[in-house]
């Protein structure tokens, strides 16, 4: 779950990260705005100009600090089985 105050500021153009916390939240905030798409689509998107108004949105935060979850390394035609 995202901090809602990441997702305020980000909003509201007043978004500044200062920890690795923070980067780390706004990575993953940035990660499911756009429906939680693999880690290379998103990194792909960011490198041909889709997401530019993403506030603190770049490749070396990404790459760098989102999480990994289960959306970010299946395949879009993966699934998970009981």
């Amino acid at each position: 779950m995202v901090n809602t105050n990441i997702a305020n500021a980000c909003a509201t153009g007043q978004w500044h990260s200062q920890t690795r916390q923070d980067k780390i939240e706004l990575a993953n905030y940035h990660h499911e705005s756009p429906g939680s798409p693999t880690k290379s689509t998103l990194l792909q998107a960011i490198c041909q100009g889709h997401l530019t108004t993403f506030p603190g949105l770049t490749t070396k935060l990404i790459s760098k600090h989102l999480s990994p979850t289960i959306a970010t390394v299946l395949a879009p035609n993966q699934t998970l089985h009981d």
